[in-house]
């Protein structure tokens, strides 16, 4: 099950119901709080920015400083492949 999706138990082994991740109402936040949320390393993150597969200014952006926030819309359209079908569209209107 995606650490996204994990299912808590609650008193007497009961399923309880799920809940959002608790940064759901922040468009940006940094490396650290991301991976303490999702489940991915601050690895993965980065090399998902590092080969390509994550956009600056698309599933991430730099702030004044210089530091990497991700855009929690622009991992939500990544994670639904939303993305990639409006890259291949673009493509095709070329």
């Amino acid at each position: 099950m995606s650490p996204l999706n994990r299912q808590r138990i609650g008193e007497h082994g009961r399923a309880l119901p799920p809940t959002k991740l608790k940064i759901a109402n922040v468009r940006y936040v940094l490396i650290a709080k991301f991976c303490a949320e999702s489940g991915y390393t601050e690895k993965a993150i980065r090399r998902k920015i590092e080969d390509g597969v994550w956009l600056e200014n698309r599933e991430f952006i730099r702030g004044p400083d210089g530091r990497i926030f991700i855009d929690m819309m622009g991992f939500e359209r990544w994670v639904e492949g939303r993305r990639e079908l409006s890259r291949r569209s673009a493509a095709r209107s070329d």
